[in-house]
């Protein structure tokens, strides 16, 4: 009842009080931002998100803000929503990749370490991506890595880590 009547307030203009049918029906973190963005009210859609004090709305937001290459508006909301992988991106997108290394030390989210190591790779760093690949738990790319790279200290503690199967393949390429 309550989104239904936030939907018919919705549409006669009433914004304020379809904020608070919409929060009774238990809908406003999808809806509010919806009504509010499509009104074309930033302004207000960024205060009621700060207001709420939810991460997956101020996470949300994040996404916008990084979708509007506003990186550093971005960064604030990800650090207030706690997403580190998102931070980690946006730091690697930057280039900042000091601040993506501490980020992901000081998180257990192997996703974002994952990520980092990846960048890593990419850039042609192989030592740092083998750093992060292990706290991500992908011994195998680690392992690959060091293979590749005849990293041949840093294979030997990786693969008393890996997978049986990274360990016998450690064993063969040794």
């Amino acid at each position: 009842t309550h989104y239904n009547y936030a939907k018919f307030l919705e549409s006669i203009g009433d914004i304020q009080g379809a904020i608070r049918n919409y929060e009774r029906s238990g809908t406003h973190r999808k809806q509010v931002p919806c009504m509010l963005f499509q009104a074309g009210q930033l302004a207000d859609l960024e205060a009621y998100i700060h207001q709420q004090n939810d991460e997956k709305m101020t996470q949300w937001w994040g996404q916008y803000q990084e979708s509007t290459h506003n990186f550093d508006g971005a960064v604030q909301h990800y650090i207030s929503a706690r997403d580190e992988l998102s931070l980690v991106r946006v730091y690697c997108f930057q280039g900042n990749f000091d601040a993506a290394k501490d980020v992901a030390k000081g998180s257990s989210n192997k996703a974002a370490s994952f990520h980092l190591a990846r960048q890593f790779e990419a850039h042609g760093d192989c030592k740092e991506a083998i750093q992060f690949f292990s706290p991500a738990g992908s011994f195998s790319q680690a392992v690959r890595l060091a293979k590749e790279n005849g990293f041949d200290d840093d294979l030997v503690a990786l693969a008393l880590r890996a997978s049986p199967e990274n360990m016998l393949d450690s064993a063969e390429y040794l």
